[in-house]
């Protein structure tokens, strides 16, 4: 599966039941660029400084690791979004689901991946892996060839042939993680996508010309984007179709 250069998007690897991996193209629609002055707005206010540093590395850089860390709602996302929308003519992305990263120690892999460096020598290439905590944490039996082929791509030998960076996103705390993901060398970028305080939650609401739901000591993304959702009434039991 291809993708004309520039058009935003990536490439989602699965794995066949004939142990071969495919590639399917979808295009990201909500592709609007985050401008730069809404940066600190949405992240905090040291998030311009931090990306333009990330970038640099970004850009540059031939392999190794980022890790964006959060809970859920907070941007991580709308980030990578924003990241495939702004480098789609000069960066190849793949996707790949939690379920389908023991794909990394495949034969199969290695040979697709082959392929993909030898037909776009002139892009880089990102491989993208959302709540991939499974792979990160320490090493343990049911884990252990997961993390030792994210190491071996992002900073050993075989990265020195795969030349792809890997940007995961995780829900846990780095403290959670394998110590040896987080050694300087290996580790291109590592940021924490929090919760807004009120103070900063306000700040975004009135820039926006949007109301701020509740009172709440912080709140994500999530939340002050999108209006609050009535749950139903558990406490009054409905019997077939009744409201």
């Amino acid at each position: 599966a291809g993708s004309a250069v520039g058009t935003p998007g990536y490439l989602l690897l699965k794995e066949t039941c004939m142990m071969n991996v495919e590639a399917h193209f979808v295009e990201i629609k909500k592709t609007a660029a985050i401008p730069e002055a809404d940066l600190p707005l949405l992240y905090g206010r040291d998030m311009t400084s931090w990306n333009e540093e990330f970038l640099q590395k970004f850009n540059t850089l031939k392999s190794g690791l980022t890790i964006l860390e959060g809970p859920p709602g907070c941007g991580k996302t709308y980030f990578i979004r924003n990241l495939v929308a702004r480098h789609a003519g000069t960066h190849r992305f793949y996707f790949m689901t939690p379920d389908d990263i023991g794909l990394l120690g495949s034969p199969e892999f290695i040979g697709f991946w082959s392929d993909q460096r030898k037909r776009f020598t002139d892009l880089q290439c990102v491989l993208i892996i959302e709540d991939s905590e499974k792979a990160l944490r320490p090493r343990a039996n049911d884990n252990r060839n997961l993390v030792s082929n994210l190491l071996n791509y992002s900073d050993g030998l075989l990265g020195d042939f795969m030349n792809l960076q890997i940007l995961c996103t995780i829900n846990c705390k780095s403290t959670d993680l394998d110590p040896a993901l987080l050694r300087p060398g290996r580790l291109v970028a590592h940021r924490i996508f929090s919760r807004l305080s009120h103070e900063e939650a306000l700040h975004l609401t009135s820039s926006r010309g949007l109301a701020l739901h509740g009172e709440q000591e912080d709140y994500s993304l999530a939340e002050i984007f999108n209006p609050p959702v009535d749950s139903p009434n558990r406490e009054h039991r409905v019997i077939g179709f009744g409201k």
